[in-house]
């Protein structure tokens, strides 16, 4: 995960894959995984308690559609009237630093 404490359960997750030595990416480049036609798997398994049930979410990524140096906008605003996601920037990123 992207943070090290969680005060409460958030809304929203992102899941961070650190690029160290001990990941398997850990010598490629973008140009080598767009070349070898790469393509990433999220396999997400949960459960509802609501409805007493386990969910399962299963999603596709080719290496084209990998953002280099970029990190989700944070969405949810919290203040006295409560919590807000604003799903309109879903998929607003920002620029950061890579190591």
């Amino acid at each position: 995960m992207e943070r090290s404490q969680v005060v409460f359960f958030p809304t929203m997750w992102t899941i961070v894959h650190p690029i160290s030595e001990k990941s398997p990416l850990h010598k490629f480049k973008s140009e080598d995984l767009l070349e070898k036609d790469t393509e990433f798997i999220a396999v997400i398994k949960a459960f509802d308690e609501s409805f007493s049930q386990s969910v399962y979410s299963r999603s596709s990524y080719k290496a084209y559609e990998i953002k280099w140096g970029e990190k989700f906008t944070y969405l949810a605003k919290r203040d006295l009237k409560g919590i807000s996601i604003y799903v309109g920037r879903i998929d607003e990123t920002f620029e950061v630093d890579l190591n």
